[in-house]
């Protein structure tokens, strides 16, 4: 038999009886959920067939599993800053990691899915600032640690009340992965507490979460360089060209007489570290994980190499 949808007239009360799923309007039995219509007979020649629509069997037990949206205990979360205070900075917890903690039964994901995108419906977060760090926890501060706007890696260590969770960057990869300048420029990491504007190359503090960094002729993940079988991505032609200059076109200090601008100063620091790197290839040393690249041609050229 065909199936019905709620609200669908199945039968009349002078000839049949109203069973499980279905409901009487107007001497008229209608179906009330999506099923099959099944009669079951009378048990006396007297009476009147029964009209009922079952409902669907509830699927095993070994249904498949989707991503649930509710962070857990331990959850690796990504979150932006929308708060900054003194003890404390607020968060809006964004994506939340697959771990086993955080996975329902298909049939429950509408429990907790949602595919609204405004930022009044994200998870809220609490960052306390014991929780910033596990050491020289009295040493910290908030506004040196995080800025509105920082994407942060963190792990939840509380469901928290009934408002926010409270979430924690303790560990070395935890913490600020994306950021910007107060410029509005991208930042790079250059130490586990600096970060780097990737134009101006100014420095601003941050509470970094430690880099996966891939390039040229070394891997680096978590801490450990092992060599490639073959480059990840191929060599910057600026970078290729400083590294086959010869010696005499080799990168050197201002002499006494040259007089040069502080930022003229930074960038040629820059550019020399970059290029010690590049000298020590083979020894296993290739650039500066945490150093954001400077083109050339950024620099003003005059008095940078010898002639």
């Amino acid at each position: 038999m065909a199936k019905v949808l709620p609200g669908d007239v199945v039968g009349s009360t002078t000839t049949h009886l109203a069973g499980p799923g279905t409901h009487v309007h107007d001497s008229k039995i209608c179906a009330s959920i999506i099923g099959s219509v099944s009669t079951v007979s009378a048990s006396s020649k007297s009476g009147k067939p029964t009209l009922s629509i079952p409902r669907l069997p509830s699927r095993s037990s070994s249904q498949p599993l989707k991503l649930n949206t509710l962070p857990a205990l331990n959850s690796t979360v990504l979150c932006r800053i929308t708060r900054v205070q003194q003890r404390q900075a607020s968060a809006s917890i964004l994506l939340v990691d697959a771990s086993p903690t955080t996975l329902l039964p298909a049939s429950l994901t509408h429990l907790t899915s949602t595919t609204a995108s405004s930022e009044d419906i994200y998870f809220s977060a609490v960052l306390r600032r014991e929780d910033v760090r596990l050491t020289e926890k009295d040493k910290i501060v908030m506004n040196e640690s995080f800025r509105v706007g920082d994407i942060v890696r963190a792990t939840v260590i509380s469901l928290g009340d009934e408002k926010n969770y409270y979430i924690s960057t303790g560990g070395n990869e935890f913490g600020v992965v994306i950021a910007r300048s107060e410029e509005g420029n991208a930042m790079v990491p250059a130490s586990w507490k600096e970060m780097k504007d990737a134009v101006t190359g100014r420095v601003e503090l941050r509470k970094v979460a430690k880099p996966v960094f891939q390039y040229g002729m070394l891997r680096v993940r978590s801490g450990a360089r092992q060599p490639a079988t073959k480059p990840t991505e191929p060599v910057p032609r600026w970078l290729a060209t400083i590294h086959r200059l010869p010696e005499s076109r080799q990168l050197r200090s201002p002499t006494m007489d040259e007089v040069i601008s502080p930022s003229e100063q930074s960038a040629l620091q820059s550019r020399q570290r970059e290029a010690a790197c590049l000298r020590h290839r083979d020894a296993g040393i290739f650039l500066l994980a945490h150093t954001a690249p400077l083109h050339p041609q950024s620099v003003p050229m005059r008095k940078r190499y010898s002639t």
